[in-house]
């Protein structure tokens, strides 16, 4: 077993919270591919959160999803308990999805659940706080069953209710008061959708623009390509590299060649 001496990505955030907001893309990136990996061998996580990801690298942030005490493959199996902390679950895990999207295949869950799981995630990282929040209380433990008041400690159920069932806007105050970019606002927003067909899936979320303009405008060419492939492209190739790689649209040549001129 691997000793990880930084501890995990809460204690990185209480300790280092403005480097951890500027490390949010990165972050991002590192965890949607494990997801991404996890989903397609068919296993899902069902508790990702801060506490279970530890940090290996701090001057190059590196971490690692960890904890898969409560992880399940689909594998011959339906997903049907109720499982995680609350703060990062799912609105369907609360039955609170409006009866349009109550249809039978939603008496089952899919990986969707993880991925509202790190919109929710990425929005503490920039915002300090988890959405649809009430009171924060990082102690609540994990668990097979959380009951009606345990719930009602941690979400403002009645916001989440109303912005699952359309009546309200995604609540945007708290990140646009960290001066979160709007592009990574957009991401969480992508990942916070009520109906978990629509939700980004883990490949889907790393082709998002907030993780290539990020990592094009701060230099970090290697989070975006890997370590092996910057070592062997290079110039306007790397460009065109990028471009394919994340999907970013012609309009940002002008940006990846600035950067990559300027490095």
């Amino acid at each position: 077993m691997e000793y990880v001496e930084n501890g995990d990505l809460a204690m990185y955030l209480a300790q280092k919270d403005e480097s951890a907001r500027q490390d949010a893309s990165e972050i991002s990136i590192q965890l949607l591919e494990s997801l991404e990996f996890l989903h397609k061998m068919g296993v899902f996580h069902r508790d990702l959160k801060l506490q279970n990801v530890l940090v290996a690298c701090k001057s190059l942030i590196r971490v690692k999803l960890a904890d898969f005490g409560l992880a399940k493959s689909i594998d011959g199996t339906q997903l049907r308990s109720i499982v995680g902390t609350p703060n990062y679950q799912a609105p369907e895990l609360f039955n609170l999805l409006p009866p349009t999207l109550r249809t039978s295949k939603q008496s089952k869950f899919t990986t969707a659940v993880d991925m509202w799981s790190l919109g929710c995630l990425v929005h503490k990282i920039l915002a300090l706080e988890t959405p649809f929040l009430t009171e924060e209380d990082e102690t609540v433990p994990s668990g097979f069953v959380i009951n009606s008041g345990e719930l009602e400690k941690c979400i403002d159920t009645h916001i989440l209710s109303e912005f699952c069932c359309g009546r309200i806007d995604f609540p945007k105050n708290r990140l646009k008061a960290s001066k979160a970019p709007e592009s990574a606002i957009d991401f969480i927003q992508r990942l916070l959708v009520p109906d978990p067909n629509r939700r980004m899936t883990a490949s889907e979320a790393l082709q998002h623009r907030w993780l290539s303009e990020d990592c094009l405008k701060r230099g970090r060419i290697a989070a975006i390509t890997g370590p092996e492939s910057t070592k062997k492209i290079a110039g306007a190739s790397l460009v065109g590299y990028i471009l394919a790689k994340r999907g970013l649209s012609q309009t940002d040549k002008g940006l990846a060649r600035t950067t990559l001129q300027g490095s």
